[in-house]
């Protein structure tokens, strides 16, 4: 983001912040199908039922669930459902995405693709994303910052090539 996109939103109820979330444990709606969880946040919102079926079909493309989308929460896979929940956070277009675990449940080669995806996509879309994994390979591919925690206290901290490996 640009410094002036910046704000501090320590004091702003957390339902104004515009952050969107993707939980490890899916959190998905059981009783909704699949299109109708990744339409939730862009119907509340008020957009049109085209502007919903266009982002709805470009999501579903790019994370490869165009497929699954009339079926409901209980009929789909740990990683159709992770994917899922992924998509549902990326109709946002929120200006932070926060992601705990978001890939951890994913085979190995779609957790390999969805990495690159990742990225890219947070790349493009220029959303500031804090992505918590304990996968250091994950952590190496996708993140511009790194940072190591145990218990809560920072153990490493990396930027780019740049390193601070003090315990602060």
């Amino acid at each position: 983001r640009r410094s002036s996109d910046l704000r501090v939103v320590n004091d702003v109820p957390s339902r104004d912040r515009d952050i969107a979330m993707v939980f490890q444990n899916y959190a998905l709606y059981p009783h909704m199908t699949v299109a109708d969880n990744l339409a939730y946040p862009l119907k509340v919102r008020g957009f049109s039922r085209q502007e919903v079926r266009t982002k709805l079909g470009e999501v579903a493309e790019r994370l490869r669930i165009a497929d699954v989308l009339d079926r409901m929460p209980d009929e789909l896979s740990g990683g159709q459902s992770q994917r899922v929940a992924i998509g549902r956070m990326l109709v946002r277009q929120a200006d932070v995405f926060l992601m705990d675990e978001a890939i951890s449940h994913l085979d190995a080669k779609l957790r390999a693709h969805m990495r690159t995806e990742l990225r890219h996509l947070q790349k493009t879309l220029g959303v500031t994303t804090l992505f918590v994994s304990h996968d250091q390979l994950e952590a190496m591919s996708m993140g511009d910052r790194i940072l190591v925690m145990n218990d809560g206290a920072i153990q490493q901290f990396e930027i780019g090539r740049a390193s601070c490996r003090e315990r602060v």
